[in-house]
């Protein structure tokens, strides 16, 4: 398939970027031929794309546990009879570390998209990038507790809903950091853009799972090497629904 998938940005009107249209530059994709471009991109590219998520992980966990675990240490028979018996000071506590994981998780999640954007339009990508993620920090966390209530609410409602979901707000992210969408602009963005073709998202983000259960079940490096591929081929899947991302076409709307 001769597809350019790192096309430049077009042009396009606020208003028509605000309601997701990009029927007019969209490019095809299939999901094994893009898999394959996500391989390849991440063997060129993968001492800075391994090693920045294996950092970013290391430090979202090392910061969620110490929260979750570190006022909990066995100091005397009273702390033990409370961890054992899930008090409510230590549901608390660890409700406080997933929340710290959350935002770590937002904080660095900016960094690796901007170095999975930058790989897949061949662009030169740095570690530092992993560390610049403030200025997109708090829309990309609303966006994520947005996307994680309708995901919810879709599981409580039924399953079913809950993929659906889910699998309609994959770009949410990726319209916050690359066009800096506000988090609700980039949840509407996402959804539109699914619109019509969420059944085949759904199955490349189910290949890319078993392709990370499989990776995880090697143990060591093929995971961390697994999870940049997987997030190159969902970045390159939105460069080619939206004709090649169309940087800042949504600004000053």
């Amino acid at each position: 398939m001769n597809v350019n998938p790192y096309a430049p940005p077009k042009a396009q009107e606020p208003s028509a970027a605000r309601q997701g249209a990009y029927a007019a530059t969209a490019q095809p994709w299939e999901i094994g031929e893009v898999l394959r471009a996500a391989f390849e991109g991440t063997k060129a590219n993968w001492v800075v794309l391994v090693f920045t998520q294996l950092l970013a992980f290391v430090i979202g966990e090392a910061l969620a546990l110490g929260q979750r675990y570190l006022p909990f240490m066995p100091k005397d028979e009273w702390i033990l009879d409370a961890y054992r018996t899930r008090s409510l000071s230590v549901i608390a506590t660890g409700c406080a570390g997933m929340l710290v994981g959350s935002v770590v998780h937002a904080y660095f999640q900016v960094g690796l998209l901007r170095i999975s954007l930058g790989v897949a339009r061949g662009e030169r990508v740095s570690f530092g990038t992993l560390f610049g993620g403030l200025d997109r920090f708090v829309p990309v966390l609303v966006a994520y507790l947005v996307a994680l209530l309708g995901l919810s609410l879709g599981l409580v409602l039924l399953v079913v809903p809950g993929i659906i979901v889910s699998v309609a707000l994959t770009f949410a992210s990726y319209f916050v950091v690359d066009q800096e969408m506000g988090p609700i602009e980039g949840v509407v963005a996402s959804w539109h853009l699914t619109d019509g073709q969420r059944g085949q998202v759904f199955l490349l983000l189910l290949a890319e799972g078993l392709l990370l259960v499989g990776a995880l079940l090697c143990c060591g490096f093929p995971f961390f090497f697994a999870v940049p591929a997987c997030t190159l081929a969902t970045t390159i899947v939105y460069l080619r629904m939206t004709g090649g991302g169309r940087l800042g076409a949504a600004r000053g709307v």
